[in-house]
């Protein structure tokens, strides 16, 4: 027979688990309460250097820069989880969700510390010895954020932006770069710690804490710069209306190469909102722009995005 405990039943239980568990790990009753709480949700903790502390606080800008700049590091972060490119032109709505649901933990002491926690999925799937999981899309997030950091650190070790650069596809993207360098620079300009706590919902190996400096700082500003200077990986299809033709030549002369001919398209998109797209075409291309323009038609290409 299954029977519901009162509310000071259920607490006193409770407690009597928690001073178990806390002589049985030998940590504090504090300590496994937080731990227990911390199954839902991975979490960061940013670590402010003793220097810019005074008794126990930091300026009030320093603490609006990290709250700002730290959510706008996290939404960048699952942009590029979700399409991993060199850069990209806008947060994805899905990533900006992501960074809305984070939650903004106790501070801490230990020369300042933010904490944010980033929400997991509960683990329903059994786990069989010798097979991987795929872990949910918040924990990738997170470990994108730190192997990223742990890129930077290296380039920085080997001054060689191109470790950042070629490290894109599972680190930082040159957004990433930008938002890391920011919420660094504007918070902590001396420097800043990055711990990160995973949730043993998702098992996976525990990451150490990552020190960074004005050193990585600049690291990142110069690899941003290298990637935006290059393609994007992924291809874009665009379509609309032509709302401008440009011809200096001779419209049905096909065989003249030597003048430039342009159209714009105007190209409403979910990711990009209302922009107009300019393309350099050929003769024909051209000749089939004009006709579709004067029917109305709605125009298709196919390219990458600068």
């Amino acid at each position: 027979m299954i029977r519901t405990l009162d509310t000071h039943e259920a607490l006193r239980r409770l407690e009597g688990a928690i001073n178990t568990l806390s002589q049985v790990e030998g940590k504090d009753r504090n300590e496994i309460a937080s731990d227990i709480r911390s199954i839902g949700f991975d979490v960061v903790r940013s670590r402010v250097p003793d220097e810019l502390v005074f008794e126990d606080t930091i300026h009030l800008d320093q603490a609006v820069s990290y709250t700002a700049n730290i959510k706008k590091l996290l939404a960048a972060s699952a942009t590029t989880e979700i399409t991993p490119d060199l850069y990209f032109f806008r947060v994805k709505k899905e990533a900006s969700q992501y960074a809305e649901n984070c939650r903004f933990g106790h501070t801490f002491k230990g020369s300042f510390g933010f904490t944010i926690e980033s929400p997991v999925t509960p683990n329903v799937e059994p786990v069989f010895p010798g097979m991987e999981q795929m872990p949910p899309f918040a924990r990738r997030v997170i470990q994108r954020l730190a192997r990223g950091i742990k890129v930077i650190q290296e380039a920085v070790e080997t001054q060689d932006p191109a470790v950042a650069v070629r490290g894109f596809q599972t680190g930082f993207s040159a957004n990433m770069c930008e938002e890391f360098a920011n919420l660094v620079q504007y918070t902590a300009p001396s420097g800043m710690g990055f711990g990160f706590l995973l949730s043993p919902e998702w098992p996976a190996p525990q990451l150490g804490e990552l020190w960074v400096g004005p050193q990585h700082v600049e690291m990142s500003q110069v690899a941003a710069k290298s990637m935006r200077e290059q393609a994007p990986m992924q291809p874009l299809e665009i379509y609309g209306r032509i709302i401008r033709l440009q011809n200096e030549a001779d419209p049905q002369d096909l065989l003249d190469q030597t003048h430039e001919r342009e159209i714009v398209i105007c190209w409403k998109s979910d990711e990009f909102g209302d922009t107009s797209v300019r393309l350099s075409l050929g003769p024909a291309d051209h000749l089939a722009a004009v006709e579709a323009h004067l029917r109305g038609r709605t125009a298709h290409a196919t390219g990458r995005l600068e």
